[in-house]
């Protein structure tokens, strides 16, 4: 944003007490609470684009058999461009984690000590491989590399704070805690 030479003082000052005044409102708010609220936003963003996807593709076609070579091309153009819009919105629902500054909450280094704690004491391992817990195993079809688990047979995988998630039925932050 281009500002005035007489204005960006009082711009800069104004920009300093707003940001005091987000990180303020953070720690007040449950980043939990809030990380739920994004991801009903990021669900609810979704839901139109891949309407609008679905809409493109049926156009695809139909410009297809009718030969309409130009309807085709812009379609796939839009068809590509939300496929794009949609990808980021799945990865972002995928790959974010709330935030963890509160007092009482998990800290990214607690995230990071749970990820490192050894799946040697959460199953039996020999050899990498151990007996998956999520299907019935007769031979050991689980393995374990670099404290990452993959079962070759159901197709389950993760790393511990999943892995303890899952068995135990329990919430993010109580694996975390858990796994400390």
């Amino acid at each position: 944003m281009d500002i005035p030479f007489e204005f960006r003082e009082e711009w800069n000052e104004i920009e300093k007490k707003t940001r005091q005044s987000i990180s303020e409102l953070r720690k007040e708010v449950d980043p939990y609470w809030a990380w739920e609220r994004r991801k009903e936003y990021l669900q609810d963003k979704m839901e139109p684009l891949v309407r609008y996807a679905l809409y493109c593709i049926a156009h695809q076609e139909q410009n297809t058999d009718s030969g309409n070579i130009t309807g085709v091309v812009w379609f796939t153009d839009e068809l590509n461009k939300t496929i794009k819009q949609i990808v980021k919105i799945q990865n972002e629902l995928y790959y974010t984690r709330p935030t963890m500054t509160n007092g009482n909450s998990i800290t990214n280094e607690m995230v990071q000590r749970a990820k490192e704690y050894p799946y040697k004491e959460l199953l039996e391992v020999k050899r990498d491989m151990a007996l998956c817990p999520f299907h019935a195993d007769k031979d050991p079809s689980f393995s374990v590399r670099n404290n990452y688990g993959y079962c070759f047979s159901c197709g389950w995988k993760g790393d511990t704070i999943a892995f303890y998630m899952e068995k135990m039925g329990v919430s993010f932050p109580e694996a975390v805690k858990a796994l400390q």
